[in-house]
Order: structure tokens, then C-alpha cells, then sequence
């Protein structure tokens, strides 16, 4: 009788997570949470007497546990108080579980946030260092302009040409390193 009850109940037990999330501890009230919660054991607990009711009364009526109805009812008020336990710790276990999800999609939800930040960082840096780059290039042409100007537009072919690299190279994700050298 022990083990078939044992297994209806923690197949009983699953069901308590649907209570739990439906009444998560820190935004439902206490007598809410209570009304919930002594509802769902009483109801849980009278579903599991009662199957463990006709299990008994099929093993007696097989001739396998002759005086299962009387022993059984005799232990009603116990095992009912261990069915009221043992939902009060399920849904404790519950509790935890979903604490401990909210906690790893917090941290998640962190680890994300920090990233698009660095990225933007990155961005943003890399559009502050392209504008002196380009006028540090252009002032050497003109530098090189009055002294050496086909020094100063072979220059300028090769800052074209490093431009168009880079906005080919900006629209991908990564750059092989070969690429970027």
C-alpha cells in the first residue's frame, strides 16, 4: 500500500508548482497565499486518501490484504497529517526552484546587458578614434602636398583604399585577423 500511495503522491506533488507560480511569495498577500496553499493540501490530500482508499479496497477485495479497509481507516487522521506535510515541503521545494530561476534569468538578463554596454562602448570608441585617425592622415598629405605630391597622392590612394576596407569590414560581426593586419 506504502509505495503506490508514495508514488501518487510525488506524482501529486507536480502539480504543486502550478500553485506556486500562481501565487508567488513576495506580490501575493499572506492570507491569500494561505487560502491557496490550505486549499490545494486539503484538496490534494482528500484525492490521495481517497485513491489510497480503493487501492486498499482492491487488494482486499483480491484477497491480498484482508483487513486493509479497517487498518487503512484507522490511519486516515495520520496519513491525512503526512499528506499536509508533505505538500507544505513540496511547494517549499517549489518555491525554491522558481527563487533559484528568477535568480539564474536575473544574472542572464545581467551578463546580456553587459555585453550590449561593451559593445556600444566599443562603438563608440571606434567612431572617436576613425575621425582623428582621418585628420591625422590628412594633415600628412598636406604636409606631404607642397614637398612630395606624388608621395602625397600615393597617400591618398592608400587612405581610399584603407577606407573602402573598412566599410566593407563594418558591416561583419568579426574580422579575420589576416584581414584587420
Amino acid at each position: 500500500v506504502a509505495i503506490p500511495m508514495s508514488l501518487l503522491c510525488a506524482f501529486q506533488s507536480l502539480a504543486f508548482w502550478y500553485l506556486c507560480l500562481a501565487t508567488p511569495l513576495g506580490s501575493t498577500g499572506v492570507r491569500r497565499l494561505v487560502a491557496v496553499h490550505g486549499t490545494g493540501a486539503v484538496l490534494s490530500c482528500v484525492l490521495w486518501l481517497g485513491a489510497g482508499r480503493v487501492w486498499v479496497f482492491a487488494l482486499q477485495r483480491a484477497g491480498l490484504f484482508e483487513e486493509g479497509v479497517r487498518r487503512f481507516t484507522s490511519q486516515v487522521p495520520l496519513l491525512f497529517a503526512v499528506g499536509v506535510l508533505l505538500f507544505v515541503l513540496a511547494s517549499a521545494v517549489h518555491y525554491v526552484m522558481i527563487a533559484f530561476e528568477a535568480s539564474v534569468q536575473a544574472e542572464r538578463r545581467a551578463l546580456e546587458q553587459a555585453v550590449l554596454a561593451r559593445g556600444a562602448e566599443l562603438k563608440a570608441l571606434k567612431g572617436q578614434i576613425n575621425p582623428h585617425f582621418l585628420f591625422n592622415s590628412l594633415n600628412s598629405i598636406s604636409s606631404l602636398a607642397g614637398s612630395d605630391p606624388k608621395a602625397a597622392r600615393a597617400m591618398c590612394v592608400e587612405l581610399a583604399n584603407l577606407f573602402r576596407s573598412i566599410l566593407k569590414m563594418g558591416s561583419q560581426e568579426r574580422v579575420p585577423l589576416s584581414a584587420e593586419l
